[in-house]
């Protein structure tokens, strides 16, 4: 069996990463908005006020949310990327 050349390189696991957190940040907005729209109660239509929350003020505070998420799991996810990267380098090179 052989493994591809830049399997243990810090750039393939890190863009690896990356796409895993871009897909987490967008599945977390998209959970937080379909929870403030579709879960919370809605605004009783017998009342003549403008809505409390907006659906642009609802994408903002999805995405700030899921950002700063993001952010606390990425520090984790880049040392576990070295040790990963580590470990498939020693695996590769026979160090283990």
């Amino acid at each position: 069996m052989e493994l591809p050349a830049n399997i243990a390189t810090k750039e393939n696991v890190l863009g690896a990463v990356n796409q895993a957190l871009k897909n987490q940040t967008d599945y977390t907005a998209r959970v937080i908005t379909k929870l403030y729209t579709d879960v919370l109660p809605k605004q009783s239509t017998s009342q003549p006020s403008s809505p409390a929350v907006s659906d642009e003020q609802i994408t903002k505070v999805a995405d700030a949310a899921a950002n700063k998420t993001v952010a606390k799991r990425y520090e984790k996810l880049d040392a576990m990327a070295d040790t990963v990267t580590h470990r498939i380098y020693n695996i590769v090179n026979d160090a283990i």
